[in-house]
C-alpha cells in the first residue's frame, strides 16, 4: 500500500477507518519534530462531504485524489500525538 491506496475499495475503507493500523512507511523511530509536524498536520485534515456516514477529507494536500477520512496523514498525526502522551518519544 502507498500513500492510502489499496487493491480494494472496501480494504481501503477498512484501513483508513482503523486509526490503530499504521501504514507501513511510517517505520523509524519518531522524534520531536514528528510530534511538531503532527500538530501542523493535524488541523489541515479534518472530515468534510455531503454524506455524514463517508466523509472525505478536505485537506487539498492529496491533490487527486480525494481520501476518506481519517485520511493516512490524520492517522499519522493522531497516532504521533497519542505516542507522545504516552512519553515514548524523547
Amino acid at each position: 500500500m502507498m500513500h492510502g491506496l489499496s487493491a480494494s475499495p472496501a480494504e481501503a475503507d477498512r484501513e483508513t477507518r482503523d486509526l490503530s493500523v499504521m501504514p507501513p512507511r511510517w517505520h523509524r523511530t519518531l522524534t520531536r519534530e514528528d510530534v511538531e509536524t503532527a500538530r501542523g498536520v493535524l488541523p489541515m485534515h479534518h472530515p468534510t462531504g455531503l454524506d455524514p456516514l463517508r466523509p472525505v477529507c478536505a485537506s487539498a494536500t492529496h491533490l487527486i485524489v480525494v481520501q476518506s477520512w481519517p485520511c493516512e496523514q490524520h492517522r499519522w498525526a493522531r497516532w504521533v500525538l497519542d505516542a507522545d502522551d504516552r512519553g515514548e518519544i524523547t
